[in-house]
């Protein structure tokens, strides 16, 4: 009896730590900017100044994203964040005075059918375009064309990404 208690204790502990995941996403998505129809928010997402983020329809951000909103941050349609990316859009100012409080903003712009693979990092003033692919571990510090793969640190060209007909 004391092995049922403690599966039927494991399971109400999973259940009830689902539903907890479920209702931060919920809030999050609440709290944003924009959300399109078809966004999911998956386990650990932390989004700092949500009305600053608009994310369109049909993407999917992984577990453990980390965005910070101080700048704005827009994310298009159908992309996929994977799980432990960081999209910052602040930064310290490198000028002499203490780093404390000395923060300039830059907004981040992610294209539609962009695809950012795990442990990716986003500088802040970057724009990604449509249909690219940021590798894994990759630090984009500047723009990266439409139909461009970049992967490195810094990340740099790899190809391009020619379309099916």
């Amino acid at each position: 009896m004391f092995k049922t208690a403690r599966i039927l204790s494991g399971w109400v502990f999973v259940k009830m730590s689902n539903l907890m995941d479920a209702c931060v996403a919920e809030y999050l998505k609440a709290t944003l900017g924009h959300c399109a129809e078809g966004v999911v928010l998956y386990k650990g997402v932390s989004i700092r100044n949500p009305e600053k983020v608009s994310i369109k329809k049909m993407t999917h951000i992984g577990e453990r994203v980390h965005i910070g909103g101080g700048g704005r941050v827009l994310i298009g349609e159908w992309c996929q964040i994977a799980n432990d990316v960081t999209i910052a859009t602040a930064n310290h100012n490198i000028d002499g005075r203490r780093y404390y409080n000395n923060i300039s903003y830059k907004d981040v712009v992610i294209g539609d059918n962009v695809w950012i693979a795990c442990n990716a990092v986003i500088l802040p003033g970057v724009r990604i375009g449509d249909n690219s692919v940021v590798a894994a571990g990759a630090v984009v510090t500047s723009d990266v064309p439409a139909d461009t793969v970049v992967a490195g640190v810094p990340a740099k060209f790899m190809r391009s990404i020619s379309k099916n007909k």
